[in-house]
């Protein structure tokens, strides 16, 4: 089974950070390269938090952008991904995450996710989310 990451997932898997959560950590240790997967803007949230200081990599922000897509296969936005996103009933306003969940839904496949804001909603329309 293929598994979506959120943003902060995929930098824990990447840096082995304990805050990954356990049952998460578990499927994702056992899942093979290919079945783990980023949205598109997942990559603009991790340039974003890099180029603004509130994450710090080591090396060239470039070449670590670059090994996401290596580590990960990227979805790209749909049509169907983007009018999704964009027609949740949700109160919820952030960009990246409507689009990190439409991602879920138009592949089918769990979310990975601590996310307190996406979690509930995601139930709602037949997300599964892993914690």
């Amino acid at each position: 089974m293929a598994y979506l990451l959120d943003t902060h997932a995929a930098i824990w898997v990447v840096t082995d950070d304990h805050r990954l959560g356990d049952s998460a950590r578990q499927l994702l240790v056992h899942a093979s390269p290919d079945k783990l997967v980023i949205s598109d803007c997942t990559l603009t949230e991790f340039a974003r938090l890099q180029t603004s200081g509130k994450l710090r990599f080591n090396g060239d922000p470039l070449d670590i952008i670059e090994m996401f897509t290596q580590r990960f296969e990227v979805q790209p936005v749909t049509p169907w991904i983007a009018l999704r996103s964009a027609s949740y009933d949700w109160t919820h306003r952030d960009p990246m995450d409507r689009n990190i969940l439409a991602t879920a839904e138009f592949r089918q496949i769990p979310l990975v996710t601590i996310d307190r804001e996406i979690t509930p909603f995601a139930a709602t329309i037949g997300v599964k989310t892993i914690w």
